[in-house]
């Protein structure tokens, strides 16, 4: 997908720079990076419902269980939700989780708040 990125607002920008970078730290197994863009308190939920603290998502991904290859958003609308920008669309994620390889498209449904001027990916009762 080509994002318009001339009709987004700057905050918009700023929220959708962060997701891309996010996607790239999962794929380059960066966890400094997955750290730095991410506050400690989220949780991230599969696409089976299974649901993990950043430590044990980040974990799974440095061990291998969770390795992935590609990402691309498909779809994107971001949303003012105060206090948080609301990032939903799909992506197209290429993965091998738990021993399974396959190319998933997978709905977004995330929230980002602003924290000494950067967008960071949260929880939405994460306040």
């Amino acid at each position: 997908m080509k994002v318009c990125w001339d009709s987004m607002s700057q905050e918009e920008k700023m929220v959708l720079e962060t997701y891309q970078s996010f996607q790239q730290a999962m794929i380059d197994k960066d966890m400094d990076q997955l750290r730095k863009l991410t506050r400690e308190s989220v949780i991230f939920t599969h696409m089976s419902g299974k649901k993990q603290t950043r430590d044990e998502f980040f974990d799974d991904i440095k061990n291998g269980i969770l390795n992935y290859y590609q990402s691309n958003l498909l779809e994107v609308r971001i949303t003012y939700e105060k206090p948080y920008l609301h990032l939903t669309g799909m992506s197209e994620l290429k993965a091998k989780v738990y021993g399974i390889t396959g190319t998933w498209r997978l709905p977004i449904n995330q929230y980002y708040i602003k924290i000494n001027g950067r967008y960071l990916l949260t929880c939405k009762e994460d306040l």
